[in-house]
């Protein structure tokens, strides 16, 4: 083992920054799959809600099938994804970034069951699906 009584403060200093860079380095890996999950829920439930306020019949049927199996095996993946690397999981952050995602799904899933001519409107609630998730994945970056 080092004598670490020799050591010169260039190199101390030398060894706190490269301990930070791999702190930093290990934070981003495991921040990603939760970004990618909230980017991909994002986009696959604003499209998915925005295509089934245009379409009617099987075409309609196949969307939202399309969506929920997209939606199914974003989850499915983002589990095998952070198995081992439970760093939010149960959090109130991860709590208030479903709950930002849910407030205009919902709406946007309303407006479909009961305003099915508004497409302007569920255009704004599927934008809002994409920004709520943006936001979040932002957040998350940053945190």
């Amino acid at each position: 083992m080092a004598d670490h009584a020799t050591l010169e403060p260039s190199e101390a200093r030398q060894l706190l920054e490269n301990v930070e860079r791999l702190g930093t380095d290990a934070h981003r890996a495991v921040r990603l799959p939760y970004i990618a999950f909230l980017l991909t829920l994002g986009v696959a439930t604003a499209l998915g809600t925005f295509a089934m306020t245009l379409t009617t019949g099987r075409a309609y049927s196949a969307i939202l099938m399309g969506m929920v199996a997209v939606v199914v095996f974003l989850i499915i993946g983002f589990a095998i994804a952070v198995q081992n690397h439970l760093a939010f999981s149960y959090s109130r952050r991860w709590c208030a970034y479903i709950a930002a995602w849910f407030v205009p799904y919902a709406v946007a899933i309303a407006t479909i069951v009961w305003l099915p001519d508004a497409d302007v409107f569920s255009a704004v609630a599927s934008a809002a699906i994409l920004l709520a998730t943006s936001a979040c994945a932002v957040w998350e970056a940053r945190s």
